[in-house]
């Protein structure tokens, strides 16, 4: 009887610290930088847009839409921002930021769609010369972190 307690309460402390390493595993994050920079162009509807990643330009008008809500008669036009699985993004920045024909929550936004992440802009701000900047949060699992970077780790190599 008492060999069937110790093995019940050996599986239940296994199982809790699985539990617990499954659960309760810090999380490192990685903040990757995104710019949109949106031009205005006489006689286009909607300014053209640039993603910049790395301070270099990675695609022009990113797997943009429009998407129009009937009941408002109001459009929007999301533009990828190629923040594939990140979790989250940072505060904005806006440049100019007197620009009054965008502002964030009213006429821009990011918005998460499945996986990715997206900026969308409306009213006013469709058409008008901005350049918008938000900082992805890529998740990181530090025994990943350990793994590739081991260099970095190891005290020999000092």
């Amino acid at each position: 009887m008492f060999a069937r307690f110790i093995i019940l309460l050996v599986t239940l402390c296994c199982l809790f610290m699985l539990f617990e390493a499954a659960v309760f595993t810090p999380k490192l994050y990685h903040w990757q930088k995104r710019v949109m920079v949106c031009t205005h162009t006489e006689g286009l509807p909607v300014a053209r847009c640039v993603l910049y990643m790395n301070d270099k330009p990675r695609e022009t008008n990113p797997d943009c839409f429009e998407e129009i809500n009937e009941a408002t008669n109001t459009s929007k036009t999301y533009c990828r921002l190629q923040c594939l699985e990140a979790d989250s993004d940072s505060a904005m920045q806006k440049t100019p930021n007197w620009n009054h024909d965008c502002v964030r929550f009213f006429t821009y936004q990011t918005e998460r769609r499945r996986d990715d992440w997206y900026i969308w802009r409306s009213g006013a701000c469709l058409n008008t010369t901005i350049k918008l900047e938000v900082h992805c949060r890529f998740p990181v699992d530090p025994r990943d972190f350990y793994e590739e970077n081991r260099e970095l780790f190891d005290a020999s190599a000092k």
